[in-house]
This record gives C-alpha cells, structure tokens and sequence, in this order.
C-alpha cells in the first residue's frame, strides 16, 4: 500500500505533456486521443489509424467518449478514408476496448458495402465479457492475435506485426510497423511515468525481449503520452527501475502496480 500510495503522488506532481487530439506522426500514422484523461490514463488513451489509403488498420477504440468519435470521423474524412479493414485491440482494459461499440457503427455508416472490420484480440480475457454491451459481436468476426501474425492495409503500403506482450496484462499485444521500424507499446511501455503490472516476471520478460529488438525500432508510440524517440533508452530506464523492485529481499515479485 505504501508503494500504491508514492507511485500515486509521483502522478500527481508529474506535469503532463500537453497532446492534440488530432495529429499525423507521419505519412502511414495518425493518433487520435481517447478524450478521457485521469490519474491512470494520463492525458487519455492514444488510438491509431495505420496505413496511407482509402482503408486503414486501427489499432486501439479508446473508451468510448463522444468527442473520441468526433475526432475520430474528422481524422479518417481529412485522410479520405472510406474503410477500416482490421481493428487491433492490446489488450481487454476498457480504456482500450469501449470505444469498438461506436467505431464498429462508424465504420458501417462509411462503408457502402456494408463490410464491417475484422477485430482481433488476444484470446485471453474473451472480449465479450470487457464490453459493456456483448451483442455488438453478434454476426461479427473477432480473430486471435498471435505472436508473429502479421496484417497488410489493402494497399500494400505497410504490414503490422504482432508482438505478444504479457506483464501489463496476460493478454497484452504490442505492435510492429515494419516499414517505419515503429513499435505500437500499447500499456508495455508509457510515454510518460510507468505502466500498472500484473505479473512482475513475465513484465521484465516482455522488456528484455523488446530491448533484444530495439535495434529494429526508430521509434515508440505508447497508448498513453507523447512518442518516445530513444526507444533503447526508454526500454533500458524502466527495466533498471524495476529490476531493483524484482530482487529486493522478502518483497513479493509477482505482482507490482502503479
């Protein structure tokens, strides 16, 4: 309790890099905030829309505010985006997933032909059982996120890798842009202060497999904050912090959170 109670006020003193709610980080990528800022969230929950042309992946729905979709819908009309082909869900927390409900109806309102997204999640934590309303799944294909599963937007311009992630949460996936060297950190690694832990051994697992990699990635764009440009150095400060934690004397390993 007493560890809960400093990451807490580390929270509250950090001042928070201020987002837009729209921006293009580059020619394949643009985030789109989740509009719900908090103490766990951050500045809020980062989406993003992947690929150049008129289909794009998305990966992530937010929370499932209103203004989200607002920003959302202005995001994929500026880019003349006609269709998501797949949405990439990290992991079940419902700053992530509660947003599918209203992006699956948008989605259909876009595309004349009716043809709605494939959903992918890992199959741990079924994703019925996050949503507040299941039966938005009926007649819906929700696919496996696998270690190594790769997904081409419908113009070739880019593929996305899946990376399992387990640490956050055991179903947690981050993903690969392979024609930018990118990394997708989904809540692995944060853009600012440090992500809550469910299991403190597959956690540093997780990091070390990503630090054996970070030769591949230029850059890492995280759920919650800014983008971190050193991906080595952000890899190398959190596995140093909590490898202190992990080999304390007495100190339970398994569990840590923020």
């Amino acid at each position: 309790m007493r560890q809960q109670t400093k990451r807490t006020q580390h929270l509250v003193a950090m001042e928070l890099i201020a987002l837009p709610a729209v921006r293009k980080l580059s020619s394949l990528v643009v985030t789109v905030l989740g509009m719900n800022p908090g103490r766990m969230t951050l500045q809020g929950t980062n989406t993003y829309l992947v690929g150049s042309g008129s289909s794009r992946i998305l990966i992530d729905t937010g929370a499932g505010k209103a203004e989200y979709l607002d920003h959302l819908k202005g995001a994929l009309a500026s880019a003349g985006v006609k269709r998501l082909s797949h949405v990439l869900l990290s992991h079940h927390h419902a700053d992530h997933v509660g947003g599918l409900q209203d992006v699956l109806a948008l989605a259909a309102r876009m595309d004349p032909n009716g043809h709605a997204p494939q959903i992918w999640k890992h199959e741990k934590h079924p994703l019925a059982e996050a949503l507040d309303n299941p039966s938005v799944l009926e007649g819906l294909s929700v696919g496996f996120l696998k270690e190594g599963m790769r997904f081409a937007t419908e113009d070739a311009s880019c593929t996305v890798r899946t990376i399992y992630a387990p640490g956050h949460t055991d179903d947690h996936c981050c993903f690969f842009l392979e024609e930018e060297q990118a990394l997708f950190s989904g809540d692995a690694i944060l853009g600012q202060g440090t992500a809550v832990i469910t299991d403190l051994k597959s956690y540093l697992s997780t990091l070390r497999a990503l630090q054996k990699g970070d030769a591949m990635f230029k850059v890492i764009h995280p759920a919650h904050g800014p983008p971190l440009d050193d991906p080595a150095a952000a890899f190398e400060s959190r596995s140093a912090g909590l490898m202190k934690v992990a080999f304390v004397p007495g100190r339970e390993t398994s569990t840590w959170r923020r």
